[in-house]
């Protein structure tokens, strides 16, 4: 909700880590993303077509882009000292699919054969997982409401209020920039 970024085909965010915090394996299907690490310490990654994994550790001044449609994640590896980036993505609507959600929060739910088949595991893990994505699923929902022209706050597991969005086991918070 940031007028001056209309119809410029751009999105960009703000997103500030707490120690350890995580912001989980996910996709945008519509736009490549550049992240400027402007504090602390970051490890970052995308998994390329062929399934090789691009990780690298970024400092205060380091770049990383993540190819459109690619899988990929960011986590602060540090006990104490939070991260702060800048994401830019070139799309007005870059979408994003957080994976865990996407496999074990679909509505309605995939076959559990499905997810059985493709994972190697019985109907009681599938379940287990299942129950375990509720925080991802919080976050997609509050994304899909929103626009890209935001501040995004990633927390730990143990944060549960986020302005006023109740997100439980929440690793990620979204909160408007308007």
């Amino acid at each position: 909700n940031f007028p001056g970024l209309n119809t410029l085909g751009l999105s960009i965010a703000r997103i500030d880590f707490p120690p350890k915090g995580l912001n989980p394996p996910h996709v945008h299907p519509r736009a490549t993303e550049v992240l400027l690490l402007a504090q602390g310490k970051l490890t970052v990654g995308f998994i390329s077509t062929n399934n090789t994994l691009f990780q690298a550790t970024l400092y205060a001044g380091d770049l990383f882009v993540f190819p459109r449609g690619l899988p990929h994640f960011q986590i602060n590896p540090d006990e104490k000292i939070e991260a702060l980036a800048i994401s830019a993505l070139n799309s007005q609507n870059p979408g994003v699919s957080q994976l865990a959600a996407a496999l074990f929060a679909a509505e309605p739910p995939l076959p559990g054969i499905v997810l059985q088949n493709t994972f190697g595991i019985d109907q009681s893990e599938v379940d287990a997982l299942t129950a375990s994505v509720e925080a991802t699923v919080a976050w997609a929902k509050v994304v899909a409401q929103m626009s890209y022209s935001m501040s995004i706050i990633i927390y730990a597991p143990s944060i549960h209020w986020i302005n006023d969005y109740k997100l439980q086991r929440s690793w990620l918070a979204i909160v408007p920039h308007w």
